[in-house]
């Protein structure tokens, strides 16, 4: 865990030992507060991108790994070549093979993906600790959710024509590789 994290971590469990009131996601601050309130606001986000950014570069380095092992395992099986030379020169080698390209992956929404890497990470928790998580992460919900009038993952998953499509999507992310 990164110093910074850290730091900011511990910066939010002290202004909600000061203010408790605080962690209530629908809290309205008093105008004596309010400055106190949009910083406790701005670490608390801070504290979790820092969080995501960790998770993320942990599930990117990761996948890159399993890439390349089974690029490994397919070269030794003989069936994919290794990525040694272009067409061009291994013409002018004399030989015929060809460069491996890989294939272009589909392009994903940053945030989908920041969702993922929060399931990922956190998969031992139950789907209703996710939508907190999420919501505190500001990972946006989907178009169709929003278009329902639902304004956060906790909210969402509280109504119970959605709750077994938020437990659907995240029970998807986990088994993600």
């Amino acid at each position: 865990m990164s110093s910074r994290r850290e730091s900011l971590e511990h910066a939010v469990q002290v202004f909600e030992e000061k203010c408790p009131q605080f962690r209530n996601t629908d809290y309205q601050p008093n105008p004596t507060e309010e400055e106190e309130y949009r910083q406790y606001q701005l670490i608390k986000e801070q504290a979790g991108e820092a969080a995501v950014g960790e998770a993320f570069k942990l599930f990117r380095g990761k996948r890159e790994e399993d890439l390349k092992e089974a690029d490994q395992i397919l070269i030794s099986m003989g069936l994919a070549h290794a990525p040694e030379t272009d067409l061009a020169s291994s013409a002018e080698l004399g030989t015929s093979q060809p460069r491996n390209v890989p294939t272009p992956s589909r392009k994903m929404d940053p945030e989908v993906a920041k969702r993922r890497a929060l399931v990922r990470s956190n998969r031992d928790l139950s789907t209703g600790e996710l939508c907190e998580i999420f919501d505190r992460g500001k990972v946006p919900l989907p178009t169709k959710y929003v278009a329902a009038g639902h304004k956060s993952w906790q909210k969402a998953y509280e109504d119970r024509n959605y709750r077994s499509k938020i437990q659907i999507l995240v029970s998807k992310d986990k088994q993600e590789h």
